[in-house]
């Protein structure tokens, strides 16, 4: 007569509480990471965005003043954004080459980031007051005073 085993559990070997605890863990702390990382990636995405933007605003502010605008006209042509503002500083009139030209400074201010928070030392600060979140790039844009006049 054979003996009868229990045959449950028999040569398989298993995982351990403990095991289970630092496979759980391990993977935490990778997840954590990558919520990190993605919470990053879409700050400078952000970031990137509101730039080009900008840019876009202050190539536009500038070429409309090339063609003939008054400041007064361009600002009013260009669309509103709350994360750049286009300014205009005072006309002035400079002599280049012995060519009188008509000269403006034209601004625009970036807000970065809207949050409050600052970042680790030695990275990026996006927070603090106000001025540590914006960004301002002028430039200084020139037309001739003989413009084209339009058809009748």
């Amino acid at each position: 007569m054979q003996a009868v085993r229990n045959l449950a559990g028999a040569g398989r070997g298993g995982y351990s509480l403990v095991d289970t605890l630092i496979a759980a863990t391990i993977l935490g702390i990778a997840l954590s990471a990558a919520c990190s990382l993605t919470l990053g990636m879409s700050t400078q995405e952000e970031i990137g965005w509101r730039v080009s933007r900008g840019t876009a605003l202050l190539d536009g502010a500038c070429a409309l003043y090339g063609l003939g605008l008054t400041t007064a006209q361009a600002a009013a042509v260009l669309p509103t954004d709350p994360q750049a503002a286009v300014t205009y500083g005072t006309q002035a009139s400079e002599t280049i080459s012995g060519l009188q030209m008509q000269a403006v400074d034209v601004s625009v201010t970036i807000t970065t980031t809207n949050g409050g928070t600052s970042w680790t030392p030695g990275a990026w600060t996006g927070g603090g007051d106000l001025t540590a979140r914006q960004r301002t790039t002028t430039l200084r844009v020139y037309r001739s005073p003989f413009q084209l006049k339009p058809f009748p």
